[in-house]
Parts: C-alpha cells; sequence; structure tokens
C-alpha cells in the first residue's frame, strides 16, 4: 500500500534483528521489480571480516542487493574499530567495489561519529536521529558543511510511536524534512499508517 502511494525506499536489518523482513522485502522487491525500489540494511558488525560476511547474508535472504549498507548503532566503544583500516568501513568499501551495495553508511547516535563519517570519504550516507521535541541533532547537521556532501537519513521521526498521539504525521515529517536532510525514516506497520505518512486523508 505504501508503494502505491509513492514510497520507494525500504529500511531494513540483518535476520536476527528483524525477524523475517529481509526475506520479504526481498519477495517483494522481486515482485514490483528490484529497480523500482531502493533498499537500505544494515547490521551490528564493527570489523571488517563480521561486516562482509553479515553482508553476504543479507543479500542471500534478499535475493538482490542493498542499495545502501549500515554499520548499525556505531558507538564511542566501537569507534575505532569501525574507522580503523580493515574496520566495517573498509569491508563495506570492498563489498561495494564487488557489487553487492551500491552505497557505504554509518547509523549512529552520536553526533561526533557522524561527524567523522561525514569528513570520511568511504561514507556515502549517513543515518541520526532526531524529530520536532529532538531537534538538537538535526540542527548540528544543519550548520555543519561537512555533512553537505552525504545523504542524510533520519530514523526516531516518530519517537518510538509516541509523537503520533498527538501531532500528525505529516507534521512529525516535514518537521525533520525542513533540514537539509535526504529522507526521513518512519515505521509503517498498516495502511492507515501509510495513508497518514503519505497525506492521504487519513483521520485520527
Amino acid at each position: 500500500h505504501a508503494y502505491h502511494l509513492g514510497c520507494n525506499l525500504y529500511d531494513t536489518a540483518i535476520v536476527p534483528e528483524y525477524g523475517d523482513a529481509e526475506i520479504k522485502l526481498g519477495k517483494f522487491a522481486a515482485y514490483i521489480g528490484r529497480e523500482r525500489i531502493i533498499i537500505s540494511d544494515k547490521a551490528r558488525f564493527f570489523d571488517g571480516n563480521g561486516i562482509y560476511q553479515a553482508v553476504q547474508t543479507s543479500c542471500e535472504y534478499l535475493g538482490t542487493y542493498a542499495d545502501i549498507y549500515f554499520v548499525h548503532q556505531a558507538d564511542p566503544d566501537h569507534e575505532e574499530e569501525i574507522f580503523k583500516k580493515g574496520g566495517a568501513l573498509d569491508g563495506l568499501c570492498q563489498l561495494k567495489e564487488e557489487g553487492c551495495i551500491r552505497f557505504v553508511g554509518l547509523a549512529s547516535h552520536y553526533y561526533d561519529i557522524l561527524l567523522r563519517g561525514a569528513k570520511d570519504f568511504r561514507v556515502d550516507v549517513l543515518q541520526a536521529s532526531g524529530n520536532l521535541l529532538e531537534r538538537g541533532m538535526l540542527e548540528r547537521i544543519g550548520r555543519e558543511p561537512a555533512f553537505e556532501k552525504k545523504g542524510i537519513f533520519i530514523n526516531k521521526v516518530y519517537a518510538a510511536g509516541l509523537l503520533p498521539r498527538f501531532f500528525s504525521a505529516e507534521t512529525l515529517i516535514q518537521a525533520v524534512l525542513s533540514y537539509p536532510v535526504s529522507s526521513a525514516l518512519i515505521g509503517i506497520g498498516t495502511a492507515w499508517q501509510a495513508d497518514a505518512a503519505f497525506c492521504r486523508g487519513a483521520s485520527p
């Protein structure tokens, strides 16, 4: 339903974290035509070997390549492991060269790690968090020129489903898209939620 409303970006994660989401998304992509959607995937492996194997497994479940693959939940405890020679970013770059993925991604809740990624030539897309009430990260990204050269995805737009109780989906999504970001990642689980996200007259 979301696809018919115009949704062309689908964000998932490796099977142990998101159940069988990769498998279902792969079947959906094959059904509608793989070239019609963008698939964003991710895994919480910080060394090069771990992320390399994770992507290979993800592609098997998807039955196709991932357009963007993120090192998921990069944190200060694993920062050096991710960025060092032979780390996760190097592993993703190798997979990019092999055609398993098209773009290298880095996802984090830490601004300093995202800024480091913004300045790293290996990183194509960054994933951060923010919403109508938690705009600190969005404002810092908007002020920093290094982010202008990267794709920027923002998650937690609905604050884990809490904010739609108080604000419309349109208000929440537009609040994020008013910043210089590429896409707002939101959870859609029902036809009504898809209608609301695409402002198609869904009522509360």
